[in-house]
């Protein structure tokens, strides 16, 4: 403290006080953000003794964002670098913990690796598209995904029916990454039983029926449809 008052320093402090009862410390009185929001966002300036001090206030709304933001640069499997744990605290300011967290709750893409590395990135929108195609066929099959957003379905299993319908498809498919795209639309995963989402499965469907009418012209469409009935 001798430091800071004789020093040009600014030290990021907890205010240990109510918001609605410092307003008497807060230079200008002032506690609304640039937004006129509150004083959630923005670091308030607080004087004591002739010192300034930068209120210490939480971000961690925006740290998924940000994390987020730094992961849309490693595509996969264009990009299978991805980015480290330790990268994304020192590019954020961030710890560990907190960046742990921020992958957890984003559900964040696990690059596969060869060498044991723990690294990030997010899985490219075409093979989502694709493996997704694959999943809802089997829920629409596979017995044991009948009552998927209720009892749930067995994880490991239908990783296992995932890849074993891939049949003459992308040779590249591998298990953690069908694995992802699960756990990615699961509301719940208890004892490798995963309940799947009932809206995220509805807007995979759609999203492959709007993709067969974006691929085809209607009169190819319509002669195709034909052939295959």
């Amino acid at each position: 403290m001798v430091k800071v008052e004789t020093s040009n320093s600014y030290v990021l402090v907890k205010d240990s006080k109510p918001s609605s009862d410092d307003s008497d410390d807060v230079d200008g009185g002032d506690n609304a953000d640039a937004n006129g929001v509150g004083d959630t966002t923005e670091a308030r300036l607080l004087r004591e003794n002739n010192t300034f001090f930068l209120e210490c206030t939480e971000t961690k709304d925006n740290l998924e964002l940000g994390v987020q933001s730094i992961l849309n640069k490693y595509v996969y499997p264009a990009d299978t670098d991805g980015v480290s744990v330790q990268e994304l605290a020192a590019s954020l300011m961030y710890s560990k913990k907190q960046i742990h967290d921020a992958l957890e709750k984003i559900k964040a893409f696990p690059i596969p690796s060869v060498d044991g590395r723990c690294r990030y990135g997010t899985l490219s929108e075409e093979m989502e598209r694709e493996i997704w195609f694959i999943i809802v066929s089997v829920l629409a099959e596979w017995a044991g995904g009948s009552d998927y957003a209720g009892k749930g379905v067995d994880l490991e299993e239908m990783v296992k029916e995932v890849l074993k319908r891939n049949d003459g498809g992308d040779d590249s498919l591998e298990e953690g990454v069908v694995r992802h795209c699960l756990e990615k639309c699961s509301s719940d995963v208890t004892n490798g039983c995963a309940k799947l989402s009932v809206d995220y499965v509805s807007s995979m469907i759609l999203l492959g029926s709007c993709s067969i009418h974006n691929y085809y012209d209607l009169d190819s469409w319509m002669t195709d449809s034909c052939m295959l009935t």
